[in-house]
């Protein structure tokens, strides 16, 4: 991992609503959280999950990062033709920043609970309502923070997450491989255990009111 990241470097990549050429120029998307957008500006590096406070069998937590290919962009890459026979740009925004959604109140609900979720309890679930409150009692997790907060008030703010949308830069294509992953063509992975550089970011999009207020105190804070 990296250094802290100028101010100015940080101001550079955070835009509330990116250029279209920006979008266009992309050829991969990533959905994440505020949380990894600290820890891209506190040490250089987009972590993979293998940073965060979650395990699992899953790629993710094994040191790859996952994106959202823009087919446009793909044009000249070999593994395109694999990709994109039906796969759009606007598709391909959506499904990362559906990934960035979830991945956002999963940190919030780590945050509310100290402990990740397991089996059928997820935030997904529980916003849908078909996982109540004394379900996740009876798995242990303590609502002691929740209920100093209020309940209502939890889901109320789980709601209203909505993550942040990173577009990487054409240099990335150069430095990593880029693999199939179990989503089929609406996802590529990338093995990246040490993270990616901010040097292959370009651009960071809060996607709602929450995440720009407080990308906006991390950057002041740097």
């Amino acid at each position: 991992m990296g250094k802290l990241v100028s101010k100015k470097i940080a101001k550079s990549l955070v835009n509330d609503i990116p250029s279209s050429k920006a979008y266009d120029y992309a050829p991969l998307y990533h959905g994440t959280s505020v949380e990894a957008v600290k820890i891209l500006f506190e040490t250089g590096s987009l972590a993979s999950s293998r940073f965060f406070n979650f395990s699992g069998n899953h790629p993710v937590y094994s040191g790859y990062l996952f994106f959202a290919p823009n087919c446009l962009a793909l044009a000249k890459h070999p593994i395109r033709d694999k990709l994109c026979p039906e796969l759009s740009r606007p598709s391909s925004i959506r499904h990362a920043e559906s990934y960035a959604g979830i991945h956002q109140k999963e940190e919030y609900f780590f945050d509310i609970f100290g402990r990740e979720f397991v089996g059928e309890i997820n935030s997904s679930t529980i916003l849908a309502g078909s996982v109540s409150r004394k379900t996740i009692e009876a798995e242990g997790f303590d609502f002691t923070k929740a209920d100093e907060i209020g309940w209502r008030n939890v889901l109320r703010r789980a709601e209203e997450l909505k993550g942040v949308l990173i577009g990487v830069n054409n240099k990335f294509l150069n430095k990593f491989k880029l693999e199939e992953s179990v989503e089929g063509n609406k996802e590529v992975k990338v093995y990246a255990p040490e993270g990616v550089s901010i040097d292959y970011i370009g651009f960071v999009q809060p996607l709602g009111d929450l995440e720009s207020k407080r990308l906006h105190e991390i950057i002041k804070s740097l």
